[in-house]
């Protein structure tokens, strides 16, 4: 748990690599959001801000242009809103999830090379945090266009199980479409997600995360 990762990102070794330390700053944040969910605000936020910095350090070593420094800040700021949203500031994961989209939105999403596949898969977690954060805050258009867009993007083996993701996704709209009223509308977007489910069920799925995502 917290303290193992503390453990993992506090460390003066002289022997450690120069590059070391630019692998931790998801450690950093992994941390801050364990804190935030145990109610650790000011732990949370020491966190968040040492993953940042160490973030910043990282994109030294990246020239101008590289579109890697757009996929790592966009995916720090994609960080920073989840924890944001964790310490009820949903307001400000709201909007940084908002930058983090527009910026992933200008590369090349549809591509099947790493920039594709990374971004794609980065705009994906950015837009699940945005979606919820506009649930917190009664913005349930917003949340649909998100959610539409969500379900619209290209698959990816990126990080994930595709259809269990896609399914995921199909429900957050499900959900967002229903908080408008429209329950006949909702009842068959939901359906569709329900059909993964089912044939997963039928096959014998029984890890953890498949029973969360069906209940």
């Amino acid at each position: 748990g917290a303290d193992c990762l503390h453990r993992g990102v506090e460390t003066d070794d002289p022997r450690a690599p120069p590059a070391f330390d630019q692998r931790l700053f998801s450690q950093w944040f992994l941390l801050a959001q364990l804190e935030a969910s145990s109610g650790q605000r000011a732990a949370a936020v020491r966190s968040l801000d040492a993953g940042i910095k160490t973030g910043e350090e990282g994109l030294k070593l990246l020239p101008e242009g590289d579109v890697r420094r757009v996929l790592d800040l966009a995916s720090d700021t994609r960080w920073r809103a989840r924890i944001m949203s964790v310490l009820g500031d949903h307001t400000v994961a709201y909007e940084l999830t908002g930058a983090a989209i527009r910026e992933l939105e200008r590369l090349r999403i549809d591509s099947d090379d790493f920039e594709g596949k990374q971004a794609r898969s980065t705009l994906q977690s950015s837009l699940a945090t945005h979606i919820d954060a506009a649930w917190q805050l009664g913005r349930h258009a917003e949340a649909e266009a998100a959610a539409r867009r969500a379900v619209a993007l290209p698959e990816t083996s990126h990080g994930g199980n595709p259809p269990r993701g896609k399914a995921n996704r199909q429900v957050q709209l499900a959900r967002s479409i229903a908080s408008q009223g429209r329950g006949p509308e909702a009842k068959a977007e939901l359906a569709r997600a329900l059909e993964y489910y089912d044939s997963e069920s039928k096959a014998g799925a029984t890890d953890t995360l498949f029973r969360m995502d069906y209940a």
